[in-house]
């Protein structure tokens, strides 16, 4: 069981599975600028998330799998701050983490480490059709794409590596490029 993440103080995305609706559920958590309480929001919803899954008659989640800071953006210090309150609320619950660059995601989705949101929402569309013989709910936005992606990487990992202690530190936090023996960019 795999939850994917996109980390953003505006719309952060997450993709988890939910037995009762038989398919993974895309959810945008979305927040004021304005609003002093919006990382109190945030990690609540992470929480709530994580004991829903938790919950659910499958185990609680393998594997957390988010969008890791952008490199040389400038909002890099205000998506840190997301990305520490998303990290807190996973640490609370003891599930392990697994970073990846937007470059690797974009690659993993569409096959180019350059690929715009129509083409990561047409990928997810045709994965969707594919898995469960349907369109990608209409619901959906760019960031619950993004975190549907990052939920296929950590079930990717899971299913040809494993979960192995020794590629995650004692902060229980890995990088998908540093892995051995999967797809990096």
């Amino acid at each position: 069981n795999v939850i994917g993440i996109d980390p953003s103080l505006a719309a952060t995305g997450v993709c988890y599975y939910a037995p009762s609706y038989a398919q993974p559920i895309g959810v945008t958590i979305e927040t004021k600028a304005t609003d002093p309480r919006r990382l109190n929001w945030i990690y609540n919803r992470i929480t709530d998330i994580c004991i829903d899954v938790s919950w659910s008659p499958i185990p609680s989640p393998d594997l957390a799998v988010i969008e890791d800071l952008p490199t040389h953006a400038h909002s890099a210090g205000l998506t840190g701050q997301a990305q520490g309150v998303v990290r807190a609320a996973l640490q609370g619950f003891g599930i392990p983490i697994l970073t990846v660059p937007p470059a690797s995601l974009k690659l993993f989705a569409t096959g180019s480490g350059r690929a715009g949101k129509a083409d990561m929402r047409a990928a997810a569309q045709s994965a969707w059709l594919e898995d469960y013989g349907q369109g990608l709910p209409g619901s959906w936005d760019d960031n619950a794409v993004d975190a549907f992606w990052l939920r296929e990487m950590g079930i990717h990992y899971l299913r040809h590596r494993g979960f192995h202690e020794e590629d995650f530190g004692k902060a229980n936090i890995a990088k998908w490029g540093k892995l051995k023996g999967v797809l990096a960019s």
